[in-house]
């Protein structure tokens, strides 16, 4: 009785959790998401005004990032990205910070920032967003993080 307890246990658990990654994740949009990315990532990320709309963030993608300073990520530049600093950095937009799928820490206070999307970093373990411009904040598909800091912002909402 005691294994046929745990055995139903087991299902359920395993059910509930298959069901709560597609909430987060419906139709495999996630897994689509980081094949593309490989896919781009193979023929080069271009450190463009395009794929880094902020001019501070794109140089620091480049200056710090971009190793042989092509001009282009390659996958092995973005899967080495483990932390990012560009706290105090005037930066008002993170947008590319998406194609480091393998980012844990991210350091990004100080800055203007009024929306910060990490729905694509799930590695992502530690986030310190602290004094910026930002109303609202969604971490919900970062299961991983188990440090967020996000003190010194006008938050209307949190999850």
């Amino acid at each position: 009785m005691r294994n046929i307890f745990k055995r139903a246990l087991a299902v359920l658990a395993s059910t509930a959790m298959c069901g709560s990654m597609l909430l987060y994740y419906p139709s495999g949009t996630f897994e689509a998401f980081q094949l593309d990315l490989r896919a781009q990532a193979a023929e080069g990320i271009a450190i463009s005004e395009e794929n880094f709309p902020d001019d501070m963030f794109r140089s620091y993608v480049n200056g710090y990032i971009n190793r042989n300073a092509d001009g282009v990520l390659t996958l092995d530049e973005i899967l080495n990205v483990k932390e990012m600093c560009v706290e105090n950095m005037g930066i008002a937009d993170l947008t590319g910070v998406e194609y480091f799928t393998e980012l844990t820490h991210l350091f990004c206070y100080g800055n203007t920032l009024t929306t910060l999307d990490v729905s694509a970093n799930t590695a992502l373990e530690y986030l310190n967003c602290t004094d910026n411009a930002l109303t609202s904040i969604d971490v919900s598909a970062n299961t991983a993080l188990t440090k967020l800091y996000c003190e010194g912002n006008p938050l209307a909402s949190e999850s």
